[in-house]
């Protein structure tokens, strides 16, 4: 097979008539070549890979490019050798230089690629386009030459040991925001092969301990939550996978539905029968759709910052108050969030899709500039970006993406009870008293005067008619 690569790639003209018109096409023998070199590779049952590493699908792609492709450092085949990324290049190769330092003479770079290039056809599975860019020795280099910057990175960043281009703090979050991009990514196996080879402790959970320092440079919507999250156990396939399985817990465990005091239950089953003659809005579908933030705060709807949540699904909604834990909303916390969501649509394991529910919420919650200012009044949302309309735009842009089931998703209880309230004539009504009567001191002032004058006025009145004696 190596004698395919020595034989003449010179593009031959083959040439085609078709309606008297003339037409050359040139064909890439090396390209041909390669191909059937691929499918001929013997691939051992119990090694076969699925795909894991996926191209974002052209019609999302074109909407916002800067979401999923890597503005520093290219990871994987899909952007290598891009000519804008060439300049990280050469800092890759002090990495390598200087992770084969911390090892030697134990490990020698012939030992990480002979080790990597017996991966070499697992690691093409992963990845769902064919590789024909990048023959054999060029794509196990490429692996090796990219495992070891993300290792030593990781070294670099746990031990305080930066170097000059790594110190400066907007080059380090790029460079977080390019190892969390879907199409940036190299098969996690061949980051333990790495790590295994070099490593007396080389197991999977040191391995993991190791680049953990990545996640939580980047929290996902910037959330520090109360309880720490906790290394998967379950196979790995990249980063943004590890990502995804250390800050999204499982879907089961949240959206309880909330039980209201009896009290309230009796005030509002007391107050619905006397306003029951009141038009009531249309219901629809409870479970998959809720009103916008400021049509839910006229309907008395209080929105609170939820206090040492658990995590950023901990979101609960009783006796009219909605705490939702308070979310960052970045250029960098986009990034991560649409690929997030880009690679959560690939994995058919993943059910429940906690994270798709969550920005479903959202997506409702926040349907224009008005709603955001709302919330961001209300401590619930950061806005890192000072213009609003962009705000709506992304969360209108993961809407695109979205293929999640209504009838499965865990918030169900929560949107209905939300939908409930909102329903209720009353709540609008007492709400509407609120905001006019009780929404500022000049207007209780004014209320309790009026009060007195009616009173005193009906006073005068009765005991005109009936003088005391």
């Amino acid at each position: 097979m190596e004698s395919n690569r020595k034989l003449n790639t010179q593009f031959p003209t083959l040439t085609m008539e078709s309606n008297n018109t003339t037409k050359e096409v040139r064909i890439n023998l090396q390209t041909l070549l390669e191909n059937q070199r691929l499918l001929n590779m013997q691939v051992n049952p119990g090694e076969k890979e699925q795909f894991t590493i996926f191209r974002i699908p052209s019609g999302v792609r074109k909407e916002n490019k800067s979401y999923y492709e890597p503005q520093m450092v290219s990871i994987g085949p899909y952007y290598h050798g891009n000519e804008s990324l060439r300049a990280m290049e050469e800092n890759k190769v002090r990495h390598l230089q200087d992770f084969l330092d911390r090892f030697r003479p134990h490990v020698k770079l012939e030992d990480l690629l002979t080790e990597i290039r017996a991966l070499e056809t697992r690691a093409r599975q992963c990845y769902s386009e064919s590789i024909c860019h990048l023959d054999g020795d060029q794509f196990v280099q490429m692996l090796v030459l990219d495992g070891c910057f993300i290792l030593e990175q990781c070294h670099k960043w746990s031990n305080g040991k930066l170097d000059t281009l790594s110190s400066v703090s907007w080059v380090e979050r790029v460079i977080v925001c390019d190892l969390l991009l879907m199409e940036n990514q190299i098969p996690f196996f061949v980051l333990e092969t790495l790590h295994r080879t070099c490593s007396a402790s080389g197991d999977h959970q040191s391995l993991l301990k190791t680049v953990v320092c990545i996640l939580e440079k980047r929290p996902l919507m910037n959330i520090k939550p109360s309880d720490p999250p906790v290394l998967p156990t379950s196979k790995i396939h990249h980063l943004l996978h590890f990502y995804h399985e250390y800050y999204v817990p499982n879907g089961s465990t949240f959206g309880r539905k909330s039980a209201q005091s009896l009290r309230s239950k009796i005030c509002q089953l007391f107050l619905s029968l006397i306003f029951w003659f009141f038009p009531k809005p249309a219901k629809g579908n409870i479970t998959d759709i809720i009103p916008c933030a400021s049509d839910l705060s006229k309907s008395g709807v209080v929105f609170r910052k939820k206090k040492s949540p658990k995590n950023l699904f901990d979101i609960t909604f009783s006796n009219g108050i909605l705490k939702i834990p308070t979310f960052e909303i970045s250029i960098a916390s986009k990034k991560t969030i649409a690929n997030l969501l880009a690679y959560d649509g690939t994995d058919p394991s993943n059910t429940s899709r906690p994270l798709w529910i969550y920005l479903t919420l959202l997506y409702h919650l926040i349907d224009t500039t008005e709603d955001a200012k709302l919330l961001e009044r209300w401590g619930i949302m950061v806005n890192m970006d000072p213009r609003y309309e962009e705000t709506v735009a992304f969360l209108n842009h993961l809407e695109s993406l979205n293929f999640w089931h209504p009838d499965e998703h865990f918030f169900a209880d929560l949107f209905s009870d939300v939908q409930e309230y909102y329903n209720k004539t009353w709540n609008r009504y007492r709400a509407k008293l609120k905001r006019d009567y009780f929404g500022n001191p000049w207007s209780i002032i004014s209320l309790v005067a009026g009060l007195i004058l009616m009173v005193l006025t009906f006073l005068q009145t009765y005991y005109t008619i009936y003088p005391k004696n």
